[in-house]
């Protein structure tokens, strides 16, 4: 979003980015960010936590009161949960198990593959 980001400031549109990896965008100096001390994959901290993506969502607004920078902001909190919820990371999308007497093999799919 970043690099994205100065080219829509150019069209006079105000940006704002919430940002993971800090040095990332220190570098890429959009007009303005938030760095969030959370894992990869939440930028609003952990799921089921409305009161706490609130703050963040508000932080990251509270931005735009800012001069076009670069303004790059820390956020001052750590995300709500335990280390254990958050080593527990699943996938949320289910697939079901392959009908194993379907009998389809690469060549019946139509994909190129062994024989």
């Amino acid at each position: 979003m970043g690099a994205l980001g100065h080219y829509i400031e150019r069209e006079g549109v105000p940006t704002a980015q919430i940002s993971l990896i800090r040095e990332q965008t220190a570098a890429i100096r959009p007009s303005r960010a938030l760095w969030v001390p959370f894992m990869l994959g939440r930028p609003f901290g952990a799921p089921g936590e409305p009161a706490f993506q609130r703050r963040v969502l508000r932080s990251l607004l509270a931005l735009f009161e800012r001069p076009a920078g670069p303004v790059l902001e820390d956020f001052p909190e750590e995300a709500p949960g335990s280390v254990a919820e958050e080593s527990a990371f699943a996938c949320p999308v289910s697939f079901a198990a392959p009908d194993a007497g379907a009998g389809m093999t690469w060549r019946a799919s139509g994909a190129a593959g062994p024989r």
